[in-house]
């Protein structure tokens, strides 16, 4: 009988993206934790995972920093979230000057988990978008998800918008 996996003698699986080692968790436990933590701090968990996305993109930006050339380094770097398996960018676009853009998703983990919430779910792949797109163009953006899954949509798209500079 052929088996379906090979035990490794150290437990280790690395991502050969990344260099990172991975834990492979089922999709259903990754769901639970989120449905747990949606139950104890309702809504304030999208501004929490806004915080987290954001910080891993900043992580992902110093390990990644391959390329001088901006959108070279965030198809990398939405590339490598796609190999995980976290969502498939359909389409992305960023105009540095204006500075605005927008980016199209399928296949959010965060919209499949909260599938019929009915509203906008993916707020850590907005907090990453804004990280990896601040640093690749050096620009000051914010990314705000428009449209969800989770909310009967047939995308999750986000649009990039610059932040106004505050005046005191």
């Amino acid at each position: 009988m052929k088996k379906i996996f090979e035990k490794r003698d150290d437990a280790t699986i690395l991502n050969r993206m990344t260099g990172e080692r991975c834990i492979i968790v089922c999709f259903s436990n990754i769901k639970e934790l989120f449905n747990t933590y949606y139950e104890i701090l309702g809504d304030d968990l999208f501004s929490l995972e806004y915080e987290r996305g954001y910080r891993i993109g900043k992580l992902r930006l110093q390990k990644f920093r391959t390329s001088n050339d901006p959108k070279k380094l965030v198809d990398k770097l939405l590339e490598i979230y796609e190999y995980m398996g976290a969502f498939k960018v359909i389409e992305w676009n960023f105009d540095p000057v204006r500075l605005e853009g927008k980016v199209l998703i399928k296949n959010s983990y965060m919209a499949e988990i909260f599938q019929g919430l009915g509203k906008t779910v993916c707020h850590n792949i907005a907090g990453y978008l804004a990280a990896i797109i601040e640093g690749a163009f050096k620009s000051d953006v914010m990314v705000k998800e428009t449209k969800c899954l989770a909310q009967g949509d047939d995308l999750c798209v986000f649009e990039i918008r610059g932040r106004k500079p505050v005046i005191c």
